[in-house]
């Protein structure tokens, strides 16, 4: 894993709970080493809040360190062993206080201890700068360079002869490639020539079909309109101007494609009986064609960049719209429960002057209007009332019942009657109706047929060359077909031989990329043996020195000890 990659996952592990420091791969890389080794302390306290939750400014360096590799350790990391061998020179020996007091020689040889480990360091961290600046040895590199070429050079010439042999033997398939590929292009222009003229005409059967859809929504309008006669016929007049404008713009881009494809035949034609092309020509054509190609993908590369923009700035925008919509949504709230309130706090909402007369005026007419109806429906049942009851004087309760049922089907019989003359009625005036609208309909179908037979007349020699160039492009398909057969046939054929060479060209690659990690893992070794050297050569010239201090500190710390026991001895017989 590459320090990029460690530092962004460390990044991620900070910016996720319980952390959620909020932190960016830039501001990290710029924090300071006393702020790195905070965050340490920080996360280290998460895991173990008993033994690190500690105030990292006010503790000294040497027991951070020591809580750290205590804390990396039980946590199961590894330590590296790089420079494990200072350990031993630069252990702290705590001894106790009160020894100290006691005896002054033990304390004289702690301080020495303390002051040859300061030195120690100071020693180790010059000759470490030391040797960061004068850099690696001359002789080993010299060494190093040498057995490199050793290892090398030939290989590398018997490879070279062997891919010139190969380019030499290649080179009759190469010209026979480069003359199937050229024959690929042509092809392949061709095809993109046919695929044009099925696109034309693709857009022209969409066009006819465009057609047919809007006469037929006009024979729909039309027949929805034979119940008013005059209005039908205006407005199928003005179809019929629409009608004759479209077939007039529809015969002439007729006209006009016509006028373009006899001229690009005739272009075609004079290429077709021009001299061939040169391979010089065609190569700078390729060259042209690849730099236009490069030009049309980098604006089509910036356009999309643009068009993500403006989604981007369109989402953008959506989103401030809904976000106003609702605050306009929760403000018209606000307002009707502001206005509720209000209602509500000022009690009944009474009518204004003009409301209550405008008010009165209506229940007055209301009024009156009920009882002139009243009065109406009254009299009717004071004169029915009389009516019957003279009836019933002049001829008993048989005689109203008879006179009754008299009425009822003089009323029934004057229905019918009425009924008769009303159907009777209708039925002449549309029978008049509909003659006058049949007639105009035949009119009117008599004229849109002439109309279409005159269309039909003017596009008859269009669709006759269409017809044509079908069929021209029927037989352009058939040669194209017979090209490319021809082409997958020797594409095939020498596709065998450039196999074989693709192999063995695989199988060289193979060998220098085996010769290049043998030669990577000889310098690797190289490396490591000459680190091992200066390791062995620096132990060395620090052993000496360091046996004897570790000589004199022991025999100190024996003589100190009899001591020690000179002084219990003497404690216990007192």
């Amino acid at each position: 894993m590459t320090s990029a990659q460690m530092i962004k996952e460390i990044v991620e592990g900070l910016n996720k709970p319980p952390f959620s420091m909020k932190t960016s791969l830039l501001t990290f890389d710029q924090e300071k080493p006393q702020d790195l080794l905070e965050t340490v302390s920080k996360v280290l306290a998460f895991v173990d809040p008993e033994r690190h939750k500690v105030d990292f400014r006010k503790e000294s360096s040497e027991s951070f360190f020591l809580r750290v590799a205590e804390a990396v350790h039980v946590l199961g990391y590894k330590a590296p062993f790089d420079e494990a061998y200072l350990a031993k020179f630069l252990v702290n020996i705590d001894v106790p206080v009160e020894f100290l007091a006691k005896d002054s020689h033990l304390a004289d040889a702690y301080h020495e201890y303390k002051e040859l480990q300061e030195k120690f360091k100071i020693f180790h961290s010059s000759m470490e700068q030391a040797q960061s600046k004068s850099g690696g040895f001359t002789d080993c590199k010299q060494e190093i360079q040498r057995l490199e070429k050793e290892t090398f050079i030939d290989p590398q010439s018997r490879l070279h002869g062997l891919v010139v042999g190969l380019f030499i033997s290649g080179q009759g398939y190469l010209t026979s490639f480069l003359s199937v590929a050229r024959e690929l292009r042509m092809a392949q222009v061709e095809e993109t020539t046919l695929a044009f003229r099925s696109q034309q005409q693709t857009d022209y059967f969409d066009y006819l079909t465009d057609q047919l859809d809007t006469t037929r929504n006009q024979l729909q309008a039309l027949q929805a309109l034979t119940g008013d006669p005059e209005r039908g016929t205006k407005e199928f007049l003005e179809v019929l101007h629409k009608e004759e404008r479209r077939t007039e713009e529809a015969f002439a881009s007729c006209v006009r494609q016509l006028q373009q494809k006899q001229q690009r035949l005739v272009e075609v034609n004079e290429a077709a009986s021009g001299p061939p092309p040169r391979q010089e020509t065609l190569l700078e054509l390729q060259c042209e064609l690849a730099s236009l190609q490069e030009e049309t993908r980098a604006t089509q590369a910036a356009s999309g960049e643009e068009l993500q923009l403006l989604v981007e700035k369109k989402k953008s925008l959506e989103q401030e719209v809904q976000r106003k919509l609702a605050a306009q949504h929760a403000a018209t709230l606000k307002r009707s429960a502001a206005e509720n309130e209000f209602k509500t706090a000022r009690g009944y909402c009474f009518m204004s002057k003009e409301e209550f007369a405008t008010y009165a005026d209506m229940l007055r007419q209301k009024t009156n209007l009920f009882k002139t109806l009243k009065l109406k429906e009254a009299a009717a049942e004071e004169a029915n009332a009389k009516a019957i009851e003279d009836l019933v004087r002049e001829r008993g309760v048989h005689g109203f019942q008879e006179r009754q049922v008299e009425l009822k089907s003089v009323d029934a019989s004057l229905a019918a009657a009425v009924r008769e003359r009303t159907v009777l009625s209708l039925r002449g005036m549309a029978a008049g109706v509909a003659g006058d609208v049949l007639q105009r309909l035949d009119e009117v179908r008599s004229r849109v047929e002439q109309e279409r037979k005159k269309a039909r007349e003017e596009l008859a020699p269009l669709l006759e060359q269409v017809d044509r160039k079908k069929e021209e492009e029927a037989e352009l398909k058939r040669v194209y077909d017979a090209k490319k057969k021809a082409y997958l046939d020797l594409k095939a054929e020498l596709e065998k031989p450039v196999e074989s060479l693709r192999a063995t060209v695989a199988a060289l690659q193979a060998g220098i990329e085996a010769l290049v990690a043998e030669q990577h893992e000889s310098s690797l070794e190289c490396k490591k043996a000459v680190q091992f050297l200066e390791r062995a050569e620096k132990e060395q010239s620090n052993l000496i020195p360091a046996i004897v201090a570790l000589v004199s500190v022991c025999g100190r710390s024996l003589e100190q000890g009899n001591k020690l026991k000179l002084c219990a001895k003497k404690s216990a017989i007192c």
